[in-house]
This record gives C-alpha cells, structure tokens and sequence, in this order.
C-alpha cells in the first residue's frame, strides 16, 4: 500500500461524498436542470474552442478531460435531443448546428472517443426508445429521425480511423494486442486478492496503466467488497433505464440524461480510472432520481 499518497486518499473520498451526495440529494428537477446545465457548458467550451481556443497541456491529458469531456456529454444529449426529443422544425435546425460545432472542435482535439461514443449513445436511447413504443404509426413518423441516424454515422466511418479495429485485424497472434495483455495482467492481480483488493491506483502500481475497463479496475482496487455495491449501482441503474425509455413517449425529456450517462460509462470504460469516476456515477445518480415517483 505504499503507493498510496496523500493526494491518492484525498482523491478517494472526493469520489465516495460527492457520489453518495448526489445518489441522496438528486430529484427529478434537479436531475433535469442538470442535463440542461451540461448541454450550455459544454456547448459554450465547444464554441470557445472553436472561435478563440482553449490553452491546454496535451501531456497532462488536460485535452481529454477537461476539454472533449464535457464537449461530449453536450454532443451527446444533442444528439439524443434530434433524434427523441419533442422539438419543433426550427429547434431542430438550431441544434443540428450547435452539433455542427461540437464535432468541429472535437476534431481539433484529436479526441477519437469523444466522437465516437457521443453517436453510440444518442443512437442506442433512440433506438430503445422507438422499439419501446407500442404503436407502429409512430415508427413511421420517426422516418426522417431513423435517416438522419443513418447520415450522422457517414463522416465518422469516413473521417475517423478506428485504430483499435485495425490493430486486431492486423493481429496474427491474439496475445500480442495491447489490451489484451493488460486485461491479463489485470485480471491475474485479481486473482492474488480477489475479496479486498489491492487499493486505490492499483492499477497504475501493478499494471503501470489504466485497466481499459472499469469493472476489472473496480475489482482490481476493492476486490469483491467494492464490485458487488459497484455491480448492484449498475442493475439499479439499468432499471432506471428501462423506465426512462420505457415513458419516453410521455416524457422524453429524461432521455437527454440517460444519452449524457451512457456515454460518460463508455468514455470511462475504455480511458479513465476509477478515482475520476465521480463523473459518470453522479451522472447514473441522477439516473436513479428520475425514476422515483413520476416524472414532474
């Protein structure tokens, strides 16, 4: 445990208050002004990116964090808010625009996740939500929304490299990919402790790396103790879920969070650690909120 700082601990218990803070205090109404506060800030960064640029430290991977973060999350519920939300014609325009920018400015960061994932998720909700409706009328009148989905995806398979997808077809041994190895390691290191763990930034002192997923980084850093609570947030908020879109068609608001929480887990599955997982968690609390009681 000597690779334990005081920066590491302190770090720890900003994660565990700020999430239990917001699994005890979020409602729906805060949950909504939340999404909405998330779409204004990142679409502000995205425009100030674009018209005047923001000074960041690449090697710090301030670009990631702190820039194409919100910028995806903002991205996201846009996208989710053309293809499910309740929007007139002009509104429509507008945000199609506002998109526009986002994915200008993620180009300049060099950011392929937070291309890649805002798109994942906004077409997965819409999806659910559609397959959840029970009249066909109202597929049909989704048409122009399922096209749309359809012509978002043409720049990314066109202007994005998906250097992940490359390396495996380039692979004459399995064992030699990157990820793979580490999710090895990482799951090995599991083995050695698999009830408690080996603590906090674990991952970066055994492994040297993030694990590349958050469950084996849950279960690397507290073992079974810390996976079963992290596993049963999960189920809880994969019900919540299935409500939100299961009420889509009498509220969709909500849908515009779940798309922001959906892709906060995907970024955080594949390129941050657990002790900045305050994100997506406050995110999946807020998750949580909207299912208690009726939707306001």
């Amino acid at each position: 445990m000597n690779y334990i700082s005081e920066v590491t601990i302190i770090r720890t218990l900003y994660l565990i208050l700020s999430v239990t803070a917001a699994f005890l205090a979020f409602t729906p109404g805060s949950a909504r002004w939340l999404a909405i506060l998330l779409l204004i800030w990142g679409s502000f960064i995205a425009v100030y990116q674009v018209v005047i640029g923001i000074d960041y430290d690449r090697s710090l991977g301030q670009h990631y964090l702190t820039v194409s973060l919100p910028i995806g999350i903002s991205l996201t519920g846009a996208m989710v808010t053309l293809l499910a939300g309740r929007i007139k014609v002009f509104q429509f325009i507008i945000l199609l625009g506002l998109a526009g920018v986002h994915l200008i400015s993620l180009a300049t960061l060099f950011s392929r996740s937070a291309l890649i994932y805002p798109p994942i998720a906004a077409s997965l909700v819409f999806i659910l939500s559609i397959a959840s409706r029970r009249a066909p009328l109202n597929v049909l009148r989704q048409g122009w929304r399922i096209l749309f989905v359809a012509l978002i995806s043409l720049p990314f398979t066109g202007a994005i490299e998906f250097k992940q997808l490359n390396r495996l077809t380039d692979l004459s041994n399995f064992e030699d990919e990157l990820r793979w190895r580490i999710f090895v390691e990482a799951a090995e290191h599991i083995q050695q402790s698999p009830f408690f763990g080996h603590g906090v930034d674990a991952s970066s002192a055994l492994i040297g790396v993030y694990s590349h997923n958050i469950f084996l980084e849950v279960a690397l850093t507290g073992g079974l103790i810390l996976f079963m609570p992290f596993l049963a947030i999960m189920v809880i908020y994969t019900m919540s879920a299935k409500n939100i879109i299961a009420r889509a068609e009498i509220d969709s608001t909500p849908l515009i969070l779940l798309g922001m929480s959906l892709f906060a887990l995907l970024q955080w599955n594949t390129s941050f650690d657990l002790l900045t997982s305050y994100v997506p968690l406050v995110l999946v609390a807020a998750i949580g909120s909207m299912t208690r009681g009726r939707f306001q």
